[in-house]
């Protein structure tokens, strides 16, 4: 991770283009945004969801499941390889 204390994860790509680690807020910021009606204006904080230091011990460590959380109503899910993903049901 970089030294600016953010989180990196990957966003999906599904035109099969190689992606780059960018910070966790804006990724599922842009997911929730993209799969919903939402907007930006309309999602919190990224820490108002998920315990950030939770979140960082998820990606450091070598879980066998991926860590899920709500935002605002859709189920985010970071995969032990940092993937995220969104479930807009």
């Amino acid at each position: 991770m970089p030294g600016d204390g953010d989180l990196y994860v990957f966003g999906d790509s599904d035109d099969g283009e190689w992606v780059s680690p960018r910070p966790v807020g804006e990724v599922v910021t842009e997911l929730v945004t993209e799969t919903t009606e939402l907007s930006d204006d309309d999602i919190d904080d990224f820490d108002a969801y998920v315990d950030r230091s939770e979140l960082a011990a998820h990606l450091d460590g070598d879980p066998d499941e991926p860590l899920s959380f709500d935002v605002e109503g859709h189920e985010v899910v970071v995969d032990p390889d940092g993937t995220v993903d969104i479930d807009p049901a």
